[in-house]
């Protein structure tokens, strides 16, 4: 008897599942949702409503009658998706759905605005009092309840076996109701659990395409337009139409512009079909079609605005250029030298004024909005000994003249132009400061930095670039660990400065984590740690790409209300807070890591009058603040002084130019200012200063500074009196 029941379902779901072919010969299954396993125990109804059979039997079913379907020309939107799964794909591209297309009771269901905007596409309403979801398309209305079998199509009341229902937050409707309502086929794999939807398009005269174009061939780039010709002999209206090229076919848009955007110049078959309001598409047609090249613009001259030039004289530089008519050329691209420099040491501006006599080359290059760069162009401008005015005097007239470079054609060293005063002396400010920058190089996933403290406030400094080979290294990220050592619940709180990069430079990220330290009322974050309990604080791995040879770096302050132990990792994409204790501690390189006990320095300079003088910081060793590896144990050193803040107080006797330069190498930071406005400072090298600010004389300017990340020490803070600016 039990025998004879398997057998009885198994014929039953045989004959649900039977196939009939449209015009297109693409067979759709009539019911393709699969169920959840049933027992041999079941009922015959049961297994019958299952539409499949949990036995390995497979008996040969008595097929069913093949019903003959209404004409049909393809060519409808095609959407599979997985049971389980929230991917689908329509026509080929991928999409992800809110919720995963499931099974009810041998039914497949489909998260309601998917199944109404994506598959249907159709407007959907829902009301959230009387739970009803109404979906309507330009000749179909269909009404139907949470929870309920009542339903109405175009006004026609029904009752439906399958009701929609809202789990976990997400409204599921139930397939098979809307696919038959709304005319799409359905068909269903049981070997990959793929459900298959596609439209049914019933139309005897599918339209025919038809194009012409006003010209030959078009320049890439180039908005090209055509003449549609296409024809419906029904009258239907054309509602959507496709282009595509016979050697890139995978490539499909209803853009000619965008599609062609992404072919090189060149000959080729293009191909075209329409669709109708029916949603029937036409045959493809092929026409030639010709991509010139996009040529990049000609500068055809360039020249000064005056002559006779004197030192500081403001001038402009007039260029004409030609290009395509329709096309716009996006950038002027300049830069400047002397004439005596090497091209690689040319700024980057368009140059206004020069203070220094001589010779400058000024070069222009422009780009067009396809990308293309024209040959650079030259002009030489002679400036002779006249003074209209220098450019110490030009830089305290104006504002947003912060970071422009000290003229220096000569290559004049500043550090015999600049009087280095005598060595500071500081007043440390005592604090915590836990810096983690070695490895700077993290070749693999593991532990950075440790360290046990007590309750106290600190400062946190990061700095790792990702070199972990391969996949091990692809969605990894710094995380820090707080693991609760005392007796009691701590609390720990966390300046949420965060991370800053990714990025393979260097300097910009260290100017990013300085410019959040400058700023005031950064938001904090709470974490409360239950006794020998451990929270994850921060994790880089939430919403930074941490690529391979990429930076990120972090300065953030914290607090503590009880004996903590904070841990610097790297985790890979998968590595969760109970993987911490198989992770070992990884090996310190050359640059420095340790826990100090300074986070602040400040000194007064006096500034004299009458010369030009400066002083220095971080160009001895026994500046550098020491402390000790928390991993090791040994005593270590911060060179560069990097996370420690020195407030410095500036008195100078006449009104004074302040300029900073690099005498370590390269250096981009910011300098504190007394208005709250941070300053960006960046100068390359001995030769290179820029200007900061003006100091008013005989008052008391407090500025703040710390050596960027990525930057390097010493670095020379250089004064300039106003009675010496006709100097420089």
């Amino acid at each position: 008897m039990k025998r004879l029941k398997i057998l009885t379902g198994i014929i039953c779901v045989m004959l649900s599942a039977s196939i009939f072919s449209y015009a297109d010969d693409n067979p759709l299954f009539d019911t393709p949702e699969q169920a959840t396993e049933q027992t041999t125990e079941q009922t015959t109804e049961q297994q019958s409503e299952t539409e499949q059979p949990a036995t390995n039997e497979n008996p040969t079913p008595t097929p069913a009658p093949t019903p003959t379907p209404a004409p049909t020309n393809g060519g409808g939107k095609t959407i599979k998706l997985i049971l389980g799964s929230q991917n689908a794909t329509i026509d080929g591209k991928q999409i992800s759905l809110s919720a995963a297309a499931q099974t009810k009771n041998g039914r497949t269901y489909l998260p309601m605005r998917f199944l109404a905007e994506q598959l249907l596409g159709a407007s959907l309403n829902f009301n959230s009092q009387n739970k009803q979801i109404t979906i309507k398309t330009a000749d179909t209305t269909a009404v139907v309840t949470i929870g309920s079998k009542n339903a109405t199509v175009n006004g026609n009341k029904l009752t439906i076996e399958d009701v929609p229902v809202l789990e976990k937050g997400t409204t599921l409707l139930p397939l098979r109701f809307f696919a038959e309502q709304f005319g799409l086929g359905i068909s269903y794999d049981p070997a990959k659990k793929e459900v298959t939807v596609k439209e049914k398009i019933v139309d005897p005269n599918p339209p025919v395409a038809g194009i012409s174009f006003p010209k030959e061939s078009f320049v890439k780039g180039e908005p090209i337009t055509f003449t549609d010709m296409s024809t419906d002999a029904d009258g239907d209206s054309i509602i959507a139409k496709e282009f595509t090229v016979a050697s890139h076919n995978t490539l499909r848009s209803s853009d000619i512009n965008n599609l062609m955007g992404k072919l090189d110049p060149g000959t080729y078959d293009l191909m075209y079909r329409v669709q109708s309001s029916k949603k029937a598409w036409s045959q493809w047609i092929t026409v030639p079609f010709v991509l010139d090249p996009n040529l990049p613009p000609v500068i055809t001259s360039m020249s000064l605005n005056k002559t006779d030039l004197g030192r500081g004289e403001e001038f402009d530089i007039i260029y004409y250029q030609q290009n395509e008519p329709w096309e716009a050329v996006t950038d002027a691209i300049w830069s400047y030298r002397h004439i005596n420099q090497d091209p690689s040491k040319a700024i980057p501006l368009k140059p206004t004024r020069f203070f220094t006599a001589g010779k400058f080359i000024v070069t222009l290059q422009l780009k067009d909005a396809a990308g293309n760069l024209s040959e650079k162009k030259e002009l030489e401008v002679t400036i002779g000994n006249r003074i209209v005015q220098t450019q110490l005097e030009y830089l305290s007239k104006n504002i947003n003249v912060v970071n422009t470079a000290l003229e220096n054609y000569n290559n004049a060293e500043y550090m015999e132009m600049f009087r280095v005063m005598k060595e500071l002396s500081f007043q440390e400010k005592s604090g915590l400061l836990i810096m983690s920058d070695s490895p700077e190089n993290v070749f693999d996933l593991g532990i950075l930095y440790r360290e046990t403290i007590t309750a106290q406030k600190g400062r946190l400094l990061t700095y790792h670039v990702n070199k972990i080979a391969g996949d091990r290294g692809k969605g990894a990220g710094v995380v820090i660990i707080v693991e609760n050592k005392d007796t009691v619940p701590v609390e720990f709180k966390l300046e949420k400065t965060g991370m800053k990069g990714p990025s393979p430079d260097p300097h910009e990220v260290g100017s990013k984590v300085l410019d959040a330290h400058f700023l005031a009322n950064s938001p904090w974050g709470s974490t409360k740690i239950d006794v020998g309990q451990s929270a994850i604080v921060y994790d880089s791995r939430e919403k930074l790409n941490w690529k391979p040879n990429y930076l990120i770096s972090m300065l953030s302050e914290f607090e503590t209300t009880g004996t903590v132990r904070i841990t610097v990792a790297a985790f890979g994409p998968n590595t969760k807070l109970e993987n911490l204790d198989l992770l070992a501690p990884l090996p310190r390189d050359q640059h420095p890591r340790g826990t100090f006990s300074v986070v602040e320095k400040s000194t007064t300079v006096d500034i004299p009058g009458g010369e030009l003088t400066s002083i220095m910081l971080g160009e001895f060793d026994h500046e550098w603040v020491v402390g000790t590896d928390g991993i090791t144990g040994e005593v270590t050193k911060n060179k560069g002084n990097y996370g420690v803040e020195f407030k410095i107080t500036l008195n100078p006797v006449e009104e004074t130019m302040f300029f900073i330069n690099g005498r370590g190498g390269a250096f981009r930071g910011y300098v504190g200012w007394p208005n709250g406005v941070n300053r960006t400072v960046s100068s390359y090298g001995p030769h290179d200063a820029r200007f900061v600010g003006k100091l008013p004389a005989g008052e008391s300017t407090i500025i703040r500074y710390m050596l960027a990340n990525g930057s390097a020490s010493p670095v020379k803070l250089a004064f300039v009196p106003k009675s010496q600016w006709g100097r420089l």
